[in-house]
C-alpha cells in the first residue's frame, strides 16, 4: 500500500463532504508541516507530506492529476499509524532491539566491517580490523587503541581473536547498511491572523472567487477547485 493511499488520500466515505471541509481547514492555517520520506534501494522514493493544526492532521499533495487531499485525522491517530507502518515486522517477540553508539563508533564499525567485506552477523579478526584501519592511513597503534575502545564500549564483542557485533547493535547497522531508510522532517509554520473590516473580503478571496469567475466563463471544471488549492498554498 502506498503511503498517501494509507492516509486516506482518493477514499471515499459517508459524510465525505464533511471530511473533505475538516481537512481544508487544516490546510488554510496549518501549524505544523511533516513530512516523511521512505527509501528503497532501487526504488523511487515514497514521500507523504502531512500537515497538522491544532489536534488534526491530514495529508496534502500535489500530483499530475491536481492537488489530493486525505481525511482528517487526530494526531493520537497520526502518531499510531505512522508507528504501525515503521514496525519491524520480522522479529520474534522478546527480541532486544535498542543499540546505543555513537556517531564516531557507528564510521568506525561501518569502515571495518565494509572494508573486510563481511555482513554485520558476520565476525572480523581483529588482525583484518587493524589492517583495514591502516590501509585507512590509520597508524597501526592508534587502531589496536580504537579497537580496544570500541571493546570497552561494548560496541563489540572479543571472542578469540575475532570481533562480533552485539545482537542488538548488529540488527540496527545491518538496518543502516541495507540503504532502506525513513527520514522525517518537521517544519514549524507561522500562523498568519487578519483582520477584515465589515462588508470587505480579504484579497486572498476576491482572487479565487475572480480565478473561479474565469475558469467558469471559459467553460471550464477547473472553477470547481481555483478556491480551495490558492487558500492551501496561500496560508
Amino acid at each position: 500500500m502506498s503511503w498517501p493511499s494509507y492516509f486516506g488520500a482518493g477514499s471515499r466515505s459517508t459524510g465525505e463532504g464533511a471530511l473533505f471541509a475538516r481537512s481544508l481547514e487544516v490546510l488554510a492555517r496549518p501549524e505544523l508541516h511533516l513530512r516523511v520520506r521512505s527509501v528503497v534501494p532501487g526504488e523511487p522514493d515514497a514521500r507523504l507530506d502531512l500537515y497538522l493544526s491544532q489536534d488534526a492532521a491530514c495529508l496534502g499533495y500535489f500530483d499530475e492529476q491536481g492537488f489530493c487531499v486525505g481525511a482528517p485525522v487526530s494526531r493520537s491517530m497520526l502518531v499510531g499509524a505512522l508507528a504501525r507502518r515503521l514496525r519491524c515486522a520480522s522479529l520474534p517477540p522478546g527480541v532486544e532491539t535498542e543499540a546505543a553508539a555513537t556517531a564516531g563508533q557507528v564510521r568506525l564499525l561501518s569502515l571495518v566491517w565494509s572494508r573486510a567485506g563481511r555482513a554485520a552477523a558476520e565476525p572480523v579478526s581483529e588482525r583484518e580490523a587493524v589492517e583495514v584501519l591502516t590501509r585507512a592511513s590509520m597508524p597501526e597503534r592508534d587502531a589496536a587503541d580504537a579497537l580496544r575502545a570500541l571493546r570497552e564500549a561494548g560496541a563489540v564483542i572479543q571472542d578469540k581473536g575475532e570481533l562480533r557485533l552485539p545482537l542488538a547493535l548488529g540488527r540496527a547497522l545491518a538496518a543502516l547498511w541495507s540503504g532502506h531508510r525513513v527520514e522525517l522532517e518537521m517544519r514549524r509554520l507561522a500562523r498568519i491572523r487578519v483582520a477584515i473590516a465589515p462588508g470587505h473580503r480579504p484579497a486572498i478571496a476576491s482572487r479565487c472567487l475572480r480565478a473561479r469567475e474565469m475558469n467558469s466563463d471559459a467553460g471550464s471544471d477547473s472553477g470547481r477547485v481555483a478556491e480551495p488549492i490558492s487558500a492551501a498554498s496561500r496560508w
